[in-house]
């Protein structure tokens, strides 16, 4: 039983990783110092998405002035516009990868699904 559920393991991690090279591309960094990194899109989105909540709360919640006001009212239209720009990028990806990730994810789900009834 233990060789079946490290097959599972080592098949999920094997995909997982496939996944993430499908996702992954070269974007822009801003930051003090600009430059062009690989990342997945997928997680970068979701650390995008983590800055939308926060940001959007002073909007629906803030009074709307002040300094600090000014500065994340700029962070929150920046973060929209990058969702924007990576909802694209990922949608490009997927229309382009579209056969791949579907049996990838297939894949996955059942490996999950037999090492979670292995496992009990």
């Amino acid at each position: 039983m233990e060789n079946r559920i490290e097959t599972c393991k080592y098949h999920i991690k094997r995909l997982e990783e496939k996944l993430t090279r499908i996702y992954t591309v070269e974007l822009l960094h801003v930051s003090p110092k600009e430059s062009l990194e690989n990342v997945d899109v997928r997680e970068v989105l979701k650390d995008n998405n983590l800055a939308l909540n926060v940001y959007s709360k002073l909007e629906s919640e803030g009074i709307k002035q002040g300094e600090t006001y000014e500065k994340y009212n700029t962070y929150l239209t920046n973060a929209r516009y990058g969702a924007e720009q990576l909802e694209k990028v990922i949608k490009e990806i997927e229309q382009e990868n579209a056969a791949e990730i579907k049996n990838i994810n297939i894949l996955l789900q059942e490996f999950r699904i037999e090492l979670g009834l292995l496992s009990q």
